[in-house]
């Protein structure tokens, strides 16, 4: 396998049918369905403690579940709230870190991690350390590293969690940016409901374990957030009357 090169098609295409994973007693996961088309960037909104993350380690392969009658998926990257970089290791080489196993070349990883470094804007800082960096940059650079094998599916679970809402702006803008060049299927974990309609063709609602809602982002309407903040038992028509779950 070499460097593999700037994407001709999108991404693949995600199936996950009857998911069941168990912690104990607890069932997080309860024989869940999900598609995602090849391409599609569906994000998944639901309270803390009702298995999106559980969900993003089992399609990461990081976490085996109880049961499942269909898992595909192809390959796999993921982006987590922490950048997860190595400090001993440079920022290109960081990024290159996921060409490991490859029959790339060293320059060949070189090349292609720098190349997504300037696709986030920091080609520049290339050779220094991680350390240096704010956390909206090191999570750039998480991105760039998800990114360069070019996978399936990319999985970004709350990786804008942390960072102040300026930050958090930059980024969602990125991400668009290069959603439209890699055209990648992705699954976006987050509790912010408007993160979710700025960034998503599709919403889903976790609850129970499984999906209970699911809203096209678009034709836009005004009436998506609420419909949302409804589906997650929160504002009017959930009763609570708080404006948004974070």
């Amino acid at each position: 396998m070499t460097v593999p090169p700037r994407p001709t098609h999108t991404g693949g295409h995600v199936r996950v049918r009857g998911v069941t994973k168990r912690y104990g007693e607890r069932v997080v996961l309860d024989r869940l369905d999900l598609d995602l088309a090849p391409g599609e960037v569906v994000a998944m909104l639901g309270r803390s403690g009702t298995g999106k993350s559980t969900l993003v380690r089992v399609l990461a392969g990081l976490v085996r579940p109880e049961a499942s009658e269909q898992l595909e998926r192809g390959s796999v990257a993921v982006a987590f709230q922490e950048p997860r970089l190595m400090p001993w290791l440079s920022v290109w080489r960081n990024v290159a870190l996921a060409l490991e196993g490859t029959a790339a070349t060293p320059g060949e990883r070189r090349s292609a991690a720098v190349d997504l470094l300037r696709e986030v804007d920091l080609a520049a800082r290339a050779d220094d350390w991680p350390l240096t960096l704010s956390g909206g940059q090191a999570q750039r650079v998480a991105l760039a590293r998800a990114l360069v094998r070019q996978p399936d599916l990319l999985l970004l679970d709350e990786p804008f969690a942390g960072l102040d809402a300026l930050t958090r702006l930059t980024m969602h803008a990125l991400v668009r940016r290069l959603q439209t060049h890699h055209r990648r299927t992705i699954l976006l974990v987050t509790h912010d409901v408007d993160e979710a309609i700025a960034l998503a063709d599709t919403i889903v609602v976790l609850d129970g374990g499984r999906i209970v809602a699911a809203h096209p982002v678009r034709p836009a309407r005004p009436t998506l957030r609420d419909e949302l903040l409804a589906a997650l038992g929160v504002g009017p028509a959930g009763g609570s009357g708080t404006p948004s779950p974070t």
